[in-house]
């Protein structure tokens, strides 16, 4: 399923592929930030290696639950006209 999702992106011109992305990878630092502030953590105590590993967990999950939606439905998601 994940590769239709990633299909689909690679249709779009590549600015809108670009914005895609990105606002993936600002959803998962948003949602990674949550997940180590509800496990009582320090940002700080975390190696860059182990905060990208934490992100990259988030930008899945992130992308599991809109690769069900339709592009447009994914573009509207995260605020992104192509027109």
């Amino acid at each position: 399923m994940r590769s239709k999702f990633i299909e689909k992106i690679t249709r779009l011109p590549q600015k809108v592929q670009e914005k895609v992305r990105l606002k993936i990878r600002k959803r998962a630092i948003e949602n990674a930030k949550i997940t180590i502030i509800l496990a009582q953590k320090d940002i700080n105590t975390f190696s860059e290696d182990d905060l990208e590993i934490i992100i990259a967990d988030e930008e899945r999950k992130v992308i599991d639950k809109i690769k069900s939606m339709s592009i447009m439905g994914i573009l509207a998601f995260f605020g992104i006209s192509i027109f």
